[in-house]
């Protein structure tokens, strides 16, 4: 398989992309994994692969890349052509220059499917306190726009001496019908639901217990990632840099990589390299400091690796524990509050009007 495209085509010009989700990704890594291993050639295992799948959009893009690499595309040039992500075909680049193509691409994109599962599951977590959430607001709406003018209004006219809670809750009313109030939970609410601007501010990843569920998963795909390649003979600059671009762009870790990469190059120990001052290394750091890790970096790194793996599993535990009480609590509180709130000077003032 050649490296270069013949004559009139240009690799970089992207085909017609098929969007695919994480499980979807790594499935096709498993597909190419296998491609690369058998005794085909890649453009005709790919197609036999092709035509096996039962899923419709897989089967397209394993055509789409057999009939790049047919013509001579190289087999990351040909995934860059159909749109695939940048964390994919960094996987498959980096199989390909260890020569071990198809271990690296299957233990790589296994470890992208715990990842999957793991977010799944941190989203199925979600749903139901979003929902409670979304009854919520709107309730309160109705409250603030509809219910407490009213009231406030029937108070004003009998004159009715109104207690602290009361008026705590009237001004808590008025600051829910501000306009700009209101856009700002608009603009968090859309933030949350369109993917690109959930990528641009990060959200998930500054939201209490799923930040570090997050970063706690990503630390163990790294840490795997490099004992992977280390043990595969590869140097640990390289190891570093390979990493670096196996990885999603945009993740915070890329850059990291790179410095260290070039701190060891300079003659730095692993655990003087890793002395940086950034979340990666408080996250990797003590385990490289032990007497012996030095000797055993493949050791060091699966150690790390189990260790944020059970870190980031705990957390999604504790997260699908502790959500569904939290929002309980919130409702049961606000409903009992508003209701004492709103009601209590009625109940005064039917009793002075009685009396």
């Amino acid at each position: 398989m050649s490296d270069s495209s013949p004559e009139g085509t240009d690799p970089r010009k992207k085909t017609s992309s098929v969007p695919l989700n994480d499980t979807q990704a790594a499935e096709l890594g498993r597909l190419v994994a296998q491609a690369v291993e058998s005794e085909l050639p890649l453009g005709t295992g790919l197609l036999a692969l092709a035509d096996a799948v039962d899923r419709a959009k897989l089967s397209k893009v394993l055509r789409q890349i057999a009939e790049l690499t047919d013509k001579g595309t190289s087999l990351p040039d040909a995934m860059a052509a159909c749109g695939l992500p940048d964390s994919l075909r960094g996987i498959i680049e980096t199989g390909l220059q260890t020569g071990h193509a198809a271990e690296v691409i299957r233990v790589f994109t296994d470890m992208e499917t715990d990842s999957a599962r793991l977010r799944r599951r941190i989203r199925a977590a979600l749903i139901y306190p979003m929902l409670i959430g979304a009854c919520l607001f709107g309730l309160l709406l109705a409250l603030a726009f509809g219910i407490v003018p009213s009231m406030e209004a029937v108070y004003d006219d009998f004159g009715t001496e109104l207690p602290g809670l009361t008026k705590f809750g009237l001004a808590l009313a008025a600051l829910f019908r501000s306009p700009i109030l209101l856009s700002l939970i608009a603009g968090f609410i859309l933030a949350f639901l369109i993917p690109p601007l959930r990528r641009l501010l990060q959200l998930p990843r500054i939201t209490p217990i799923i930040g570090g569920i997050i970063w706690s998963d990503e630390l163990r795909s790294i840490s795997r990632r490099l004992a992977l390649l280390l043990e595969l003979g590869m140097p640990l600059p390289e190891a570093l840099r390979r990493t670096a671009s196996s990885l999603p762009r945009g993740a915070w870790s890329r850059k990291p990589l790179a410095e260290i990469a070039s701190r060891v190059e300079s003659g730095m120990g692993p655990a003087e390299a890793f002395a940086i001052r950034s979340r990666l290394s408080l996250g990797l750091r003590s385990f490289l400091s032990w007497e012996g890790a030095e000797n055993s970096l493949p050791d060091a790194f699966h150690t790390a690796a189990d260790i944020q793996q059970s870190k980031a599993l705990s957390g999604a535990t504790l997260w699908e524990i502790v959500t569904p009480i939290v929002m309980y609590v919130g409702v049961a509180l606000m409903c009992g509050l508003t209701v004492i709130a709103l009601f209590l000077p009625m109940i005064k003032l039917i009793t002075e009007l009685s009396g």
